[in-house]
């Protein structure tokens, strides 16, 4: 349990020194500044968020910190209860769609650019900085970066005697071996399947799917296009079907590879070691001549604090705790990622805690990141994904022909994101 916000603290009755008598003891109240800090996470995180927050206090007596934390789904759905009724955690850990949702003219969390004399604002590089402005208001400081990457299981591929994919051929060469035996090429959640299947048709044409204002740039024909390609991914044993998607598919052997952000590395690679497979990360397959890289990033995550906060200079302090401490770094590793703060890298580097998962994934990402598009909040819109899956399945399962589907899509997606 986190201590009370009040605290008493009896004065000394020093009767003898200063001739007061025992009925003018007095009892001083000292009211403490009392904030909340919300996350999302798995057990891990969790633990090493309340073992920082008991750091953090320790380092801060004048400040009480409340915690509340969850999974993923529980927490979105919360915090946008929380941020409609203005009720939010003062530090609160945001994901980079909802600066568009809950901050298009940069209004909707408090400017950290006011409180740069709590916060050290040097440590980010402006390149980072530039992520959470908005309107020219800084929102929110990422913890770090992150794309989708590829990560194989070498040994399936050793059984087969291939080499691993890098080109889009490559996966379906696979799935005709693979398949006899009833293993995938790949299991892929939704989000990054559609992410994927965006990938493909830009290195095909050239042609982005969204812009920064978060408009959908595609035609009809052009979703027929990914709708033909995902398919074929179904058809011919490459791809799980989005549906029957389990993220154990990977790590029991099931599926000989998966798509993943820079960020989930450990969770997915340390599970299938765990399980006696051998991960390797790789490249995003891409296709001969293609036209664009088609790659995007975006911040893993990011800090906020809430413009309602009654107490920022408390926020601000926790916020810069949480991100360039040092002590908190060795405490997160690069659970989050690996950190774009260069305090907290420092501790990492210094203390040979970059020999991760993550930090593999990250040098992949960090050689191409230079030539990455910007991953649009839109392209992350769930609302937005499941009218693409929802779509697709009418086609897949044969109860809408290519065109009707992709109209299905066009309209749903349009709707989703003018609404």
């Amino acid at each position: 349990m986190k201590k009370q916000a009040l605290i008493l603290i009896p004065m000394a009755a020093c009767m003898a020194l200063t001739g007061c008598g025992q009925k003018n003891i007095k009892t001083e109240l000292m009211e403490k500044n009392v904030i909340n800090l919300s996350w999302w996470g798995n057990d891990s995180r969790h633990t090493y968020m309340m073992d920082g927050v008991d750091l953090f206090e320790s380092q801060n007596p004048d400040i009480d910190v409340k915690i509340s934390y969850g999974d993923w789904n529980g927490y979105e759905t919360k915090t946008q209860v929380y941020m409609e009724s203005g009720n939010e955690a003062d530090v609160m850990l945001i994901n980079y769609s909802w600066l568009g949702r809950y901050s298009p003219t940069g209004e909707g969390y408090y400017d950290l650019y006011e409180l740069s004399d709590y916060i050290d604002l040097s440590t980010f590089g402006e390149e980072y900085l530039q992520y959470g402005i908005v309107n020219g208001k800084l929102n929110a400081l990422p913890t770090a970066m992150n794309t989708v990457i590829m990560c194989f299981n070498q040994d399936i591929f050793d059984k087969y005697g291939l080499e691993l994919p890098t080109d889009w051929d490559d996966l379906f060469e696979a799935a005709e071996v693979m398949r006899e035996d009833g293993i995938y090429v790949m299991s892929i959640a939704k989000k990054h399947a559609v992410i994927m299947l965006y990938s493909y048709y830009e290195q095909l044409s050239g042609k982005q799917a969204f812009n920064s204002d978060g408009q959908f740039l595609l035609e009809t024909s052009d979703i027929e296009i990914m709708l033909d390609f995902y398919k074929s991914l179904v058809d011919e044993k490459v791809m799980i079907p989005l549906g029957d998607y389990d993220r154990n598919q990977f790590t029991n052997g099931q599926a000989a590879g998966t798509a993943i952000w820079v960020s989930d590395a450990g969770n997915y690679c340390n599970a299938l070691e765990n399980n006696g497979g051998s991960p390797v990360i790789v490249d995003y397959p891409m296709l001969e001549n293609a036209k664009s890289q088609a790659k995007y990033i975006k911040p893993s995550t990011l800090y906020a604090i809430s413009k309602n906060t009654e107490n920022p200079v408390a926020a601000a302090k926790l916020l810069n705790f949480l991100l360039n401490n040092q002590e908190m770094a060795l405490l997160t590793g690069t659970e989050k990622g690996v950190p774009i703060s260069s305090s907290a890298l420092s501790a990492l580097s210094e203390n040979d805690k970059l020999g991760s998962y993550e930090y593999e994934a990250y040098e992949k990402m960090h050689m191409d990141s230079a030539n990455m598009s910007i991953l649009y909040p839109a392209m992350e819109n769930d609302s937005a994904l499941n009218a693409f899956k929802n779509g697709a399945d009418e086609y897949l399962y044969d109860k809408m022909t290519i065109e009707e589907a992709a109209q299905l899509i066009y309209d749903n997606i349009h709707a989703v994101l003018e609404d």
